[in-house]
């Protein structure tokens, strides 16, 4: 099973898929969609929806994981990511891919055991599970492979009380 991990934004836009055949995860293609941030959000949403719809489109993932917007000191800064989720969602929607969607702090108590891990942590865990050596280009792209094992994790799971 193929699982795209989608840390969504307006700007940078993270993106990992999996491939989980039992309990081994295995990374397929990851990265961070860069929009210009000079652009108005028109053309970035735009820019975004056609790269990661060529990304779903070439690397075919059977399912989708996405972070929730996460609201802190500044609502307008979750009303963009909000956006930018939209775009995603509306994607995977278009293409028959079901998504669930999962908290940062659930996501860094998945990965890393603790919700309040830092960014760097959260990196080196999802470097160490996907047994990968690579430097990610941003920690937009660790946490949407964070997304992506999250999910199998909880799939892993699901599957072990159906027997």
């Amino acid at each position: 099973m193929r699982i795209i991990g989608i840390d969504p934004g307006t700007r940078n836009v993270g993106y990992g898929i999996i491939e989980v055949n039992g309990n081994q995860v295995v990374p397929v293609v990851y990265g961070t969609i860069q929009a210009n941030e000079k652009e108005k959000i028109e053309v970035r949403l735009s820019t975004i929806h056609s790269k990661l719809t060529q990304i779903i489109k070439d690397f075919a993932p059977s399912e989708g994981a996405i972070e929730k917007a996460f609201v802190g000191k500044n609502p307008h800064s979750a009303l963009r990511i909000g956006e930018g989720r939209g775009v995603a969602l509306a994607i995977m929607g278009l293409v028959n891919i079901p998504v669930v969607e999962y908290s940062p702090l659930l996501i860094k108590r998945a990965i890393v055991g603790n919700h309040s891990a830092s960014k760097e942590q959260v990196r080196l865990m999802v470097k160490t599970i996907l047994n990968c050596r690579d430097n990610f280009p941003t920690d937009d792209t660790s946490d949407a492979l964070a997304v992506a094992i999250c999910h199998s994790h909880r799939r892993l799971i699901l599957d072990l009380f159906k027997k």
